[in-house]
């Protein structure tokens, strides 16, 4: 349901099958964002940047290696 409603929100930047959402912890103000890899079943390693203060700023998760292309 989350994704479906993603998706309807956000149709210009996704397929039907709703490639992510931005869903807000209930009572946090926290945000947290969910996709789909839209290959199916696998492990996919994240790699976060840390800017000078060691917080994280930013995250990458390389769904396929760009060297194959």
């Amino acid at each position: 349901m989350l994704f479906k409603n993603s998706y309807k929100k956000y149709p210009e930047v996704q397929n039907e099958c709703a490639n992510f959402l931005q869903w807000e912890i209930p009572g946090t103000g926290s945000k947290l964002t969910l996709f789909s890899s839209g290959m199916g079943d696998g492990v996919y390693s994240g790699y976060w940047g840390l800017d000078e203060q060691g917080e994280p700023v930013s995250l990458v998760v390389p769904f396929m290696n760009p060297a194959y292309f």
